[in-house]
């Protein structure tokens, strides 16, 4: 199993690093030699060609903040930029997303970004993919303990997955 994890986040300080830090703590004790793709901090130019999807990748773990119901602009051009023969390899991609809003404004949204890439996954690839979604609500109004419960969440899911 190799699993590649896309981050996708401009602020270094910001919760969806720690949420990276529990993600990669999780997917070094199953795959130490895991490669991480920091889509913000990769030159502009290099972004479509970063970490291409090869033979060996058989899960790609997607971490980033959901801003208006929707994934950021480079998550989708690193998503588009690949083809269908890029995903051959590919069984399962889990999506780690934080909300700053409640569970119900997403759903009254209707999860916009979730059906959008569950969509571009199944046209891109030519086989079925496992789309395991970690949404982690009401960040906005979060406190040190929920942000905690949210990280061990997180470790637990992404661990789960990885072991199936």
């Amino acid at each position: 199993m190799t699993v590649l994890v896309v981050y996708a986040h401009p602020l270094h300080e910001s919760f969806n690093r720690a949420v990276l830090d529990a993600v990669l703590r999780v997917v070094r004790s199953h795959e130490p030699g895991s490669e991480v793709v920091d889509l913000y901090r990769t030159t502009p130019a290099s972004v479509s060609a970063a970490a291409d999807l090869d033979e060996i990748v058989d899960t790609v773990v997607l971490v980033y903040p959901t801003w208006w119901t929707a994934q950021p602009a480079l998550l989708w051009q690193w998503l588009l930029d690949r083809d269908a023969s890029t995903w051959t390899g590919v069984i399962r991609v889990v999506c780690v997303t934080t909300h700053g809003g409640k569970r119900v404004a997403a759903v009254l949204a209707g999860r916009a970004g979730r059906f959008a890439l569950r969509s571009l996954l199944r046209d891109a690839a030519d086989h079925r993919i496992a789309l395991c979604w970690v949404p982690l609500y009401g960040l906005d109004a979060s406190d040190a303990g929920d942000r905690e419960r949210m990280l061990r969440q997180v470790e637990s899911k992404v661990s789960q997955v990885l072991s199936a």
